[in-house]
């Protein structure tokens, strides 16, 4: 490579980091909304519940949190599906009607009061309605 042209390469690299520069300093005064947790819906609308017996578990995947829906003689009641202790995702128990989880052999029963293992905490339960037919988790 000729001086010369060594020369116009770094010219060349110190404009570009120049121009760099001048751009970065420029979008650091411009206010980009800020992404917020994401926004979940309040409530739920639980779909394949028809076929549940009394006793019977449906687990629901939601993103904010995962819960069960266990159909009761009185109605529906919905339940976390996340150990208060370290948040392992709960298992369903039906033949001794429990929720116990796979990870430090905590047991809650179906009001989320937990019988044994290390959570103290019960499990957080949620409102559900049945309006028109259908049946609502509200998640607040």
């Amino acid at each position: 490579m000729k001086r010369r042209d060594f020369l116009i390469w770094i010219f060349k690299g110190t404009i570009g980091a120049w121009t760099l520069g001048f751009i970065g300093s420029i979008l650091s005064f411009i206010k980009f909304p800020k992404i917020e947790k994401e926004e979940f819906e309040k409530e739920i609308e639980i779909k394949g519940y028809e076929n549940l017996k009394i006793g019977e578990a449906k687990f629901i995947p939601h993103l904010k949190e995962p819960l069960y829906l266990i159909k009761t003689e009185e109605g529906f009641i919905a339940i976390s599906a996340v150990c208060t202790h370290m948040k392992c995702i709960l298992e369903y128990n039906f033949e001794n009607k429990r929720i116990e989880c796979p990870c430090h052999g905590a047991i809650f029963d179906l009001n989320g009061n937990p019988l044994q293992g290390p959570p103290k905490i019960p499990l957080k339960r949620y409102e559900v309605k049945e309006r028109g037919g259908k049946v609502y988790v509200f998640l607040e």
